[in-house]
């Protein structure tokens, strides 16, 4: 596969999966509830613009129509009887009052002004007024607004009242006889003034179901074949008809004239809103179950969908770790193949620096030849399916050439690594070999000292790891006080404030809830409060309106009563009564619910003013609350700054006491030395010594001088047996010495390490620092070193009094044998140190030969990587020497072939010079080995030498010894008196810190006094 193609795939792939991505989020988007109802709601303005636009035009047309009727019959009609055509247009507006929109209803006063002027006009002086005094005009109530709903109910109505006016068309008013109109419209005249409201639906359905009838029976008559006669009896029967009913037609007029009550006009309006109401309510529930449909739909399809999404985001996240990876791959493979192919590159022009020009031109030539003969197959044009296979052949060639070079250069690399190891381990070996050298002469200097190291680090570890653990156990206890008075301050004040603070908080989130309760509550009544205050306002408005009405209605009784005798056909008046009655029993019924009303708003504040009182117990509450929090907390501040006060106090007071110890023990310091060299100065009175000089240099001086006096001394003595006895007990004091020595260098080391342990006690007071029992800690230690040093007193004070008696008894043969059989044991005894000494040795050069052998091992276990890695190479080259051969057929490879060959031996010349150095190695390795036992060998002879010199030197300076023994006595009377006022200091210091502890209150000043007469007293002894 070519790198293009994959990356083209790859590009294709990241492509296609972003697409879907996209879609899945953009493109599958759900609409929310919210922007359901808003589209709803734009719907159903938008249908109720388009409702009202159809209405202003039917108006329009109604007026157009209106306005082309009235012209045809003005010039049908007579022109001696311009009085009944203007009643014509009065019945036409008497029928089309209907309840229109509110823009209908603001025109209608116009109307009635318009009315009330031609009536002037109207009247006759020639003729009776038939209808003078019912043609009172009453007062035109104002339609209450109407719902959506009735208006949708209405525009129906509405249109189907213009498609019957359509099909009854304007032939019926010209067929009438114009007598007969003339009285049917007066009469009609003086019933509309009386008809109420609610009849003109009723009568407009009638009136449309009549024009329908009438409308077929035209038709019928006009498509009917009559006789003379048979039109005759038609006549005969409409003129009948008008006769007989024109009682009826007056009827009606009259109750079309008449003016309903209000109140069964009001019950009507409440039974149409009712029923409008449960249109409502229906379609309410219908579109409620639609919405929960929609809604389980929704929530279907939000499932499915983020099922979806899932699935899709889990092959996205597959996707693009597959993408990764074959990007992490592609990496890889560009950079092998960047790398592959500056090596092939640094290969071709090593082979080109290596070639003999002769060989370039004669590859030169070659590609010549090579190109002639592409040329000529060219020429002879060979078929493309054969060019293409043999273009696949050469790629393939190709790339399994690339992948041999790739071999052949790892093999390269392999052999070089292995050079390089060997060079490395040549020069290891050197090294070695001169670290060994150097190491043998080093370890038989460095085991003496080593070992005399270990003794002194083992007992000063004894030591220190003794005063640690005291140290650290005084430390804990001190941690450990402090840690309960502080869980005891903080326990006994922080529990109180938890419980305090729990019982705040809890009271302040119950006021709280209470409080959001309560005002919820107060909001609620507000709301009520509101909602019956304006339910308040519309009754009174109902009210006012019906009692308007209420007096409209008797003045119209009364003026019905007086009207009454002269036409029947107005109404009864029992009928009038009960509708009063009724209206006042419905008055009654309002005031009723107006005092519940009433009732429900006072006991609605009464609950208010309560609630607000419990909310203001509530904020004091709250109040008492938080100042008793901010008392707590202050309280907790007071006990936090006492209790820092405390502990500076305590710091304060440690590092006085540490102050006064340091000063004590320079002061006890400076006077031992000063008893030492009082007490020298009195042994050798001769010696004198300036005191500008430091005490061990002073010391040193004194010793020396001293000595040389010892030895002026004895060389005067003239008596040969004295001095014989003196030798003989010399030689047998010289273990002694020896022992003594060691003892006086053990106590001059403990001086440095009481420095030491100076140093080191101040540095576990600075880490103490707080802890106020660190003092303690630290006389507990020097106890336990005044102990360890009264000890070695005694044992010295024992050895010199033995040391005293020999030396009176020296003058007796017995003590000389004794003496010399001691001597000839401790002698024994250094013979057996020296033995274990030997052992010691011994056993350390059996651990070098353990490490040489691990040495060895390691090499071995190096030698057989190189074998392996070296077979390995091998089996490589024998692979490339059978790939190469499959390959020696073609003419351009024979000479690639060549030169891989000439490499391969190359490289196996190397591995062969690469197995030489590894058995050189070895044996190398096999003659160290036996160089260094012989060495061992020669060591230990060395090493038995060098003891029995040392042994000799040993006893050399036994006798220079001899003389310093006095000198130790005097310094270890003066260690004893040291130790003696040390312990002293202890002993008061102690009880200082114990009554310190007891009473912290007391000032520094009482201890700085107890500190001084100590001193004197050292003085005095």
């Amino acid at each position: 596969m070519d790198p293009h193609v994959v990356l083209i795939g790859v590009t294709v792939f990241i492509v296609s999966a972003i697409l879907i991505y996209l879609i899945s989020v953009f493109g599958i988007k759900e609409k929310s509830y919210e922007e359901a109802i808003a589209e709803q709601r734009k719907r159903l303005e938008e249908e109720q613009e388009k409702s009202r636009r159809d209405k202003k035009a039917e108006k329009e047309k109604k007026k157009g129509g209106k306005a082309k009727k009235e012209k045809p019959k003005e010039n049908v009609e007579e022109a001696p009887k311009p009085k009944e055509r203007k009643m014509l247009n009065l019945e036409i507006e008497a029928e089309i009052i209907e309840p229109f929109d509110s823009a209908e209803l603001k025109q209608k006063p116009t109307t009635v002004k318009q009315r009330s002027k031609p009536k002037s006009i109207l009247a006759n002086k020639d003729e009776k007024p038939l209808v003078s005094k019912e043609t009172v005009e009453m007062p035109h109530f104002k339609p209450l607004p109407k719902d959506d709903v009735e208006l949708k109910h209405e525009h129906e109505k509405k249109k189907e009242v213009k498609m019957d006016k359509e099909k009854m068309g304007s032939p019926k008013i010209s067929k009438k006889h114009k007598p007969v109109e003339e009285e049917v419209i007066v009469e009609q005249m003086t019933k509309a003034t009386f008809l109420p409201m609610d009849s003109k639906p009723k009568k407009g359905k009638q009136v449309q179901d009549s024009l329908t009838d009438s409308s077929e029976l035209i038709q019928a008559v006009r498509s009917a074949q009559l006789g003379d006669q048979d039109i005759q009896s038609l006549i005969e029967v409409l003129l009948n008809k008008q006769g007989g009913g024109g009682s009826s037609i007056t009827a009606e007029w009259n109750k079309k004239s008449q003016k309903g009550d209000p109140v069964v006009l009001l019950r009507r309006q409440l039974e149409e809103k009712e029923r409008a109401l449960q249109e409502e309510q229906q379609l309410a529930m219908a579109n409620g179950n639609k919405i929960k449909e929609i809604r389980q739909e929704l929530v279907h399809e939000k499932t499915r969908y983020s099922s979806l999404e899932r699935q899709f985001q889990e092959k996205i996240a597959a996707q693009t770790q597959e993408i990764q990876a074959l990007h992490s791959r592609m990496q890889t493979t560009h950079d092998n193949h960047l790398i592959e192919s500056s090596r092939m590159q640094a290969h071709i022009n090593k082979l080109e620096q290596s070639q003999n020009p002769a060989q370039m031109q004669q590859l030169k030539e070659e590609n010549r030849k090579l190109k002639e003969s592409y040329e000529k197959t060219k020429a002879e044009a060979i078929p493309p399916a054969e060019f293409n296979s043999l273009r696949q052949k050469v790629s393939i060639m190709e790339n399994e050439l690339s992948n041999n070079v790739i071999k052949l250069n790892a093999a390269e690399k392999a052999k070089a690594a292995a050079v390089t190891k060997c060079s490395k381990l040549e020069e290891e070996m050197k090294k070695l070999k001169g670290t060994e050298s150097e190491a043998e002469g080093m370890w038989s200097k460095r085991l003496e000292d080593v070992n005399q190291q270990l003794r002194k680090s083992e007992s000063e570890k004894k030591t220190l790891s003794d005063r640690l653990k005291a140290a650290e156990k005084d430390c804990s206890g001190v941690k450990a006080r402090l840690q309960e008075l502080e869980k005891a301050l903080n326990d006994a004040s922080s529990k109180e404030l938890e419980e305090k603070l729990k019982t705040s908080e809890s009271a302040k989130s119950s006021v709280e809830s209470s409080l959001k309760t309560t005002e919820k509550k107060l909001q609620e009544a507000e709301n009520q409060k509101n909602s019956l205050q304006q339910e308040l306002e519309n009754l009174k408005t109902e009210n006012k309106r019906l009692s308007e009405e209420a007096k409209i209605s008797r003045e119209r009784s009364l003026g019905d009563g007086q009207e009454a005798p002269k036409n029947k056909h107005n109404g009864d008046i029992h009928g009038e009564d009960k509708a009063i009655q009724e209206y006042k029993n419905s008055l009654e019924e309002y005031k009723k619910m107006v005092a519940e009303k009433d009732k429900t708003i006072q006991g609605l504040q009464s609950d208010i003013e309560v609630q607000k009182k419990e909310a203001s117990k509530l904020l004091e509450q709250a109040e008492t609350q938080k100042k008793k929090n901010n008392e707590l907390r202050e309280k907790n501040w007071k006990a936090m700054d006492a209790l820092e006060k405390a502990e500076k106090s305590a710091s304060d007071k440690i590092t006085r006491v540490e102050k006064e110890i340091k000063e004590q023990s320079t002061v006890a310091v400076s006077e031992t030395e000063k008893y030492d060299k009082a007490i020298l100065q009195r042994l050798f009175p001769e010696i004198s010594l300036t005191d500008k000089l430091s005490h061990k240099d002073w010391m040193s001086s004194f010793e020396k001088q001293a000595a040389s006096k010892i030895k002026a001394a004895s060389e005067k003595k003239d008596d040969s047996a004295k001095v014989k006895e003196l030798e003989d007990s010399k030689k047998s004091l010289q273990s002694q010495l020896a022992e003594l020595q060691k003892k006086v260098s053990e106590s001059a080391k403990l001086e440095a390490r009481l420095k030491e342990l100076e140093s080191k006690n101040s540095q576990l007071q600075k880490q103490v620092g707080d802890s106020k029992s660190a003092s303690s800690a630290q006389i507990a230690e020097a106890q336990s070193q005044v102990k360890s040093l009264q000890d070695k007193v005694t044992q010295l004070e024992r050895e010199n009094g033995e040391l005293k008696s020999k030396a009176s008894q020296s003058g007796s043969n017995d003590s000389r044998v004794r003496e010399l059989e001691e001597t000839n044991k401790k002698l024994q005894k250094q013979v057996e140190d020296y033995l274990a000494v030997l052992q010691t040795t011994e056993s350390k050069l059996q651990q070098l030969e353990n490490s040489v052998e691990g040495e060895e091992r390691k090499w071995q276990d190096k030698a057989e990587a190189l074998t392996v890695e070296l077979q390995q190479a091998k089996d490589e080259l024998a692979t490339l020497k059978q790939d190469v051969e499959k390959f020696k057929n073609s003419d351009e490879m024979k000479d690639k072939v060549l030169s891989l060959e000439g490499q391969l031996k190359i490289s196996e010349d190397k591995c062969s010079q690469l197995q030489d150095q590894v058995i050189e190695a070895e044996k190398r390795i096999s003659t160290l080995q036996s160089s260094v036992q012989q060495s061992n060998t020669a060591d230990l002879s060395q090493q038995m030498q060098d003891i029995q010199s040392q042994l000799d030197s040993e006893k050399k300076k036994s006798k220079d010894l001899a003389s310093q023994i006095v000198k130790l006595n005097g310094i270890i009377k003066t260690g004893q008196d040291a130790i003696h006022q040390e312990q002293e200091l202890v002993t008061k210091l102690k009880q200082q810190l114990e009554e310190r502890e007891k009473s912290p209150g007391t000032n520094s000043s009482s201890t700085a006094s107890e500190a001084s007469s100590p001193s004197d007293n050292g003085t005095s002894v």
